[in-house]
């Protein structure tokens, strides 16, 4: 029983969040309808883990752990690289009146080539690989780009010894 004695199970999600928020103790009763017990601090993720802050680094805050990772990686060794390059896979276009938007592929990293007139490699940290990533994958490789799916830092690490950028 609450106060006055109401019986707060009877109540519904919103009432159990105003009375919260006034200072009474409702307990766990929030559970139930899937409202973890630290909800209310904001920036939390519902299992309790910071997430922007697990993706950010140096400031930039990166769409996966993964990426950050790998950009810690690669910070730490020097190795010089660009961050969110994109591929034009598609230009803009119009038909019977309308208009079509630009496919792009945006890749994590991109690294100069290596001799004069060499192609840039792009290198994509992927730990799911989607069915659109799939399709923007084939069709920068269709069009002669450069571009690698890489799982995990270590299989970063040894593309870029066999293409020996470092």
């Amino acid at each position: 029983m609450g106060r006055d004695g109401f019986l707060l199970d009877k109540l519904g999600k919103s009432a159990l969040l105003q009375l919260k928020e006034q200072g009474v103790d409702i307990g766990n009763r929030l559970e139930k309808f899937g409202v973890p017990p630290d909800a209310d601090q904001p920036g939390r993720h519902k299992f309790g883990i910071s997430v922007a802050a697990d993706r950010t680094v140096d400031g930039i805050r990166f769409d996966s752990k993964l990426e950050a990772r790998a950009y810690i990686w690669l910070r730490d060794r020097g190795i010089p690289h660009t961050r969110q390059d994109v591929i034009e896979l598609q230009p803009k276009f119009s038909v019977r009146g309308k208009n079509y938007r630009r496919i792009t592929y945006k890749t994590d990293f991109a690294f100069a080539p290596l001799v004069q007139g060499g192609f840039i490699l792009h290198v994509d940290m992927k730990g799911v690989e989607t069915e659109a990533f799939k399709l923007r994958l084939k069709m920068a490789l269709y069009q002669g780009h450069d571009v690698v799916a890489v799982k995990t830092v270590t299989g970063l690490e040894e593309l870029l010894r066999h293409r020996g950028y470092f």
